[in-house]
């Protein structure tokens, strides 16, 4: 399934951004952000088969922890990522999206 998402969102992200917005930019900027997300989003779906396999068990909390860190590590990234701090890289829309797929 997700070899079939990231294929789909690759190929679709361009129209996807034209559908809101007449700017060539936000289009652009959509497309860059998307594709990054989508096709390496292999971690949203493991992670969503195995908080549902904890929680058919009865396992609540460990789901709810691993969302809270991955939340975390996304809000901590994303400004490293996106301005370039330290010794992060100035990524701009794509630090934003790698961020999200690392907190994924």
């Amino acid at each position: 399934m997700w070899i079939v998402f990231a294929v789909v969102c690759y190929l679709i992200m361009p129209s996807y951004g034209r559908m809101s917005t007449d700017s060539d930019e936000v289009v652009r900027l959509v497309t860059i952000y998307g594709r990054i997300v989508c096709v390496f989003s292999i971690g949203l779906f493991a992670e969503s088969v195995w908080t549902k396999i904890l929680q058919a068990e009865g396992n609540m909390k460990l789901p709810m922890v691993a969302q809270i860190i991955g939340a975390v590590v996304n809000i901590i990234l994303d400004p490293l990522l996106i301005w370039g701090v330290w010794i992060f890289p100035k990524m701009g829309i794509a630090g934003a999206a790698l961020a999200t797929v690392i907190g994924q």
